[in-house]
């Protein structure tokens, strides 16, 4: 889940690369952004009610040691402390609103991304299973995640690279060994997949 304050920092540059994917998510940016702005501003009104609060609670004593009336004061402070109550409900439907919302909106992706999920994601395994999918297959990701590869028991993702299709890969071994190739040597597959051997 995107960070709201980088969203608010970078604004023009997570609409800029979310559109690579093919799909304009400016609509729920902007949401978040609203959404966002909401909840500062009732927090904003919470801390401004309680230091009233606070100032109204410390000068009670005062009054009553002088015999005065501090019937109006303590309805004051009611009113004041109803108030935070209502405000605090409020913030906690909108963080809940935002944190859908939010949800909705995938990773930002990186720079070399292809625009419009064009493209390829190789990953290879810590025992030298490669593996090819097209990005397009990872434009819409679940809130659960989506499954990238299928991997065999004792075995573990150790490199992933975003390619454009044309490019030439090398693996190499701990000990030296290595193999260039170009990448269309290995076929794509689903995400499901398992892969082949590379070396």
């Amino acid at each position: 889940m995107l960070d709201v304050k980088f969203i608010r920092e970078n604004t023009e540059l997570c609409k800029t690369r979310l559109a690579m994917r093919g799909k304009s998510y400016d609509e729920e940016i902007d949401a978040v952004l609203s959404l966002d702005q909401q909840r500062r501003d009732i927090i904003g009104k919470v801390e401004s009610m309680k230091a009233e609060q606070n100032k109204v609670s410390k000068s009670i004593p005062k009054l009553k040691k002088a015999g005065e009336d501090v019937s109006a004061v303590l309805a004051e402070m009611k009113q004041l402390s109803q108030g935070v109550k209502e405000l605090d409900t409020q913030r906690t439907a909108v963080e809940e609103q935002l944190r859908e919302t939010l949800l909705t909106i995938p990773n930002v992706p990186d720079g070399r991304v292809p625009e419009g999920a064009e493209g390829y994601l190789v990953m290879v395994t810590k025992r030298g299973i490669i593996k090819r999918t097209e990005l397009s297959q990872f434009a819409n990701i679940r809130k659960s995640g989506l499954i990238a590869i299928n991997l065999n028991e004792g075995d573990r993702l150790a490199w992933t690279l975003i390619t454009s299709g044309s490019d030439e890969l090398i693996v190499a071994t701990r000990l030296g060994v290595a193999i260039r190739f170009p990448e269309t040597d290995v076929r794509t597959m689903g995400r499901t997949a398992t892969g082949v051997r590379a070396i």
